[in-house]
């Protein structure tokens, strides 16, 4: 009977929860919870103050289908000449077509995508593709320098000079901006936006130029671009891609939709052209043709002797109706002397 406790009694005891002393017992450590917090808080702002952030660019365009009517309908009609074979599309064709290497290659080299520019801090090198304060322009190189695979260094000491330094980090001399300075590169000529300079307390800043090979280039983009159809039921293409420079990612699709509009305009015109020069040739085939078809008849008519029917049947005609004529005339005339003898 002693040891016939009642369940209700041991839950209650069990049940004797102290949230003050809970409390207690974890401010004591009140200390390494403030400095992990700040830590935390600390990494976090060097987190996102030097981490590198990748913006997603888009943009759509609308490709003329073949089933939807467009120029390759309207010169349907050359079809059974086969002049209008090359200019039907559609937007698979297109698709592939806006992934191809060559207009890719072709959108870095206007843009000048090869020759990047970066701000040399102290923690963080990051890229400078409008804020730039210098430009360097290239001029009398070869195709090589489209291979290139270097980088040198600018320094700008004031809003006329700057000194110049190799991929060894070597100087190579002070300059004065607009000065033409010849390398293995080429001639180039660095000019300085006066208004970025000015702007700021401390003129002096360190700016790496790094040329890559263009094909390389233009790989990378052509990796990041995605290119899709927006649905099956319409002819409107999606272009995307992700760039660690806003700016410079939408250039890329602009520039891009640019020369894909410009290449195809030139396609239609060779179409045209081409088509124009091929009827002009099958008139003039078939002119000679005529021509000397009607020579052979006129020379067979006068080795055999043959004049133009259809002016000898007119003639025979005029003939007949002329003799007839006089035949009636002459039986009218018997009948009137016939008719005066018996009178």
């Amino acid at each position: 009977m002693q040891h016939n406790i009642s369940p209700f009694q041991e839950n209650d005891n069990g049940s004797n929860f102290n949230i003050k002393e809970q409390i207690d017992r974890y401010l004591v450590h009140w200390k390494w919870f403030t400095l992990s917090t700040v830590v935390c808080l600390v990494f976090a702002f060097i987190f996102l103050r030097y981490s590198t952030p990748e913006y997603s660019i888009s943009a759509t365009i609308l490709i003329k289908d073949d089933e939807k009517g467009g120029l390759a309908n309207e010169f349907s009609a050359f079809g059974d000449l086969g002049l209008m074979s090359g200019v039907k599309s559609n937007v698979d064709n297109e698709i592939e077509v806006l992934k191809a290497r060559t207009l890719a290659y072709n959108t870095v080299k206007d843009l000048k995508f090869n020759i990047k520019y970066y701000n040399k801090g102290d923690v963080k090198t990051s890229e400078a593709y409008t804020n730039s304060p210098l430009r360097v322009n290239f001029f009398n190189f070869d195709e090589s320098f489209y291979a290139r695979d270097t980088l040198f260094r600018i320094r700008t000491i004031s809003q006329s000079k700057f000194e110049l330094f190799d991929k060894e980090d070597k100087s190579k001399g002070q300059f004065n901006y607009g000065t033409t300075i010849k390398s293995r590169l080429g001639n180039m000529v660095v000019t300085l936006d006066i208004d970025s300079i000015s702007a700021k307390k401390n003129t002096e800043k360190n700016i790496l130029v790094v040329i890559s090979p263009l094909i390389k280039v233009a790989e990378n983009y052509k990796r990041k671009l995605q290119v899709n159809a927006v649905n099956k039921m319409t002819s409107v293409i999606s272009l995307s891609l992700i760039d660690q420079v806003k700016a410079k990612g939408e250039d890329f699709l602009n520039t891009l939709i640019k020369r894909y509009n410009e290449d195809a305009v030139k396609d239609k015109n060779l179409v045209a052209s081409n088509t124009e020069i091929f009827i002009n040739q099958r008139l003039e085939s078939l002119t000679r043709q005529l021509d000397s078809v009607e020579r052979g008849a006129e020379r067979f008519k006068k080795i055999e002797g043959l004049t133009d029917i259809p002016t000898n049947a007119e003639l025979f005609m005029k003939t007949a109706s002329e003799y007839e004529k006089n035949v009636i005339e002459n039986e009218t005339k018997l009948k009137v002397v016939t008719y005066m003898l018996d009178y």
